[in-house]
């Protein structure tokens, strides 16, 4: 587990977790997430998000940002 920082400074924030990303568990995700009282979404087996993993333009994403504007 990391240290949680204190300085964060974001309107509105939405966390995405995998359920079988190596760099974290979903334990750890909702830990933070209740931490800083922000909402969580669990994907199933997407492995580690990012784009070296092959993401690339991603609709859900698109669409989270999308419905807040």
């Amino acid at each position: 587990p990391c240290r949680l920082p204190e300085n964060l400074y974001a309107k509105e924030v939405q966390m995405l977790v995998s359920d079988n990303d190596p760099y974290i568990k979903v334990e750890e995700a909702e830990n933070m997430a209740n931490h800083y009282e922000i909402p969580l979404k669990t994907i199933k087996d997407a492995g580690h998000i990012n784009a070296d993993s092959g993401y690339g333009k991603w609709e859900l994403i698109e669409k989270l940002v999308l419905d807040r504007s």
